[in-house]
């Protein structure tokens, strides 16, 4: 267990927890923050394109594999135009062939997301990118009803690696809000976007049972990081068989 305001990391990474000052869909307008239990994200592009039934403010989360993203937008817009507003702006600066972010009825309880490109065509989420997809779910969640933990399996999942650093630091600002985040990847692009103190390995020899390590506990990090990156570090000594050797003194780096 990590205390509060420490990170809890997988092997792949945690982040530490803060406050947020910013109230979202689902937060109580006293200012009390009633936090969800754990939760977990394993998004999928067909069920982020779905449509959704529209939500009130406490109902304003999205669902493991993605459901419900139509509905979290529309509490959004109805809720918190100026967030609104920020994921669109975050939206053409990182996607700059979209100018506009919409809704529209897929039925009379429904909505489906749709986007505006900047020539002006409006695009249904069936037809948009996964990748625009994902980053959709991600800007999301610092704007619906928090959690106190927060499990997110592969976030580089259908993601150009240029946009790697925006989901982690996306996932910083959910961190910050209370949640504590943990990250669980094979890629090593976003351990480079981690801290040491934030990654940790998991191991399971058979004689000693399950063990997890920070990668700030190294004995030479300072040499090794002289060496590698931290994603290379982990991905060259991380392997899933046995890192034991990895925290011993005077590793070889070569």
């Amino acid at each position: 267990m990590h205390p509060r305001g420490e990170p809890a990391a997988s092997r792949r990474g945690g982040r530490p927890a803060g406050r947020r000052e910013r109230r979202g869909c689902g937060t109580p307008r006293s200012g009390e923050r009633e936090l969800q239990p754990a939760r977990k994200l394993r998004l999928d592009p067909d069920t982020l394109r779905r449509p959704s039934p529209l939500l009130a403010r406490e109902q304003a989360v999205i669902g493991e594999r993605g459901q419900a993203l139509a509905g979290v937008y529309d509490a959004i817009l109805n809720e918190d135009r100026d967030a609104w507003d920020e994921i669109e702006r975050d939206v053409r600066r990182t996607f700059p062939a979209v100018d506009r972010l919409g809704l529209t009825p897929a039925s009379d309880k429904t909505k489906v997301l749709q986007i505006r490109l900047a020539e002006g065509t409006w695009v249904p989420a069936a037809q948009v990118s996964e990748g625009l997809l994902y980053w959709l779910a991600f800007a999301a969640l610092p704007h619906v009803s928090p959690a106190r933990v927060l499990v997110v399996e592969e976030p580089e999942n259908g993601l150009h690696p240029a946009r790697i650093r925006d989901v982690v630091r996306v996932l910083r600002r959910v961190s910050e809000g209370g949640t504590q985040v943990l990250l669980a990847t094979h890629s090593p692009l976003v351990v480079n976007e981690l801290a040491p103190h934030e990654v940790s390995v998991v191991t399971r020899p058979r004689a000693l049972g399950t063990q997890v390590r920070r990668l700030s506990d190294l004995p030479d990090l300072d040499r090794l990081l002289s060496v590698y990156s931290l994603g290379e570090l982990w991905l060259a000594y991380a392997d899933g068989q046995d890192e034991a050797g990895l925290f011993a003194p005077q590793r070889d780096a070569g």
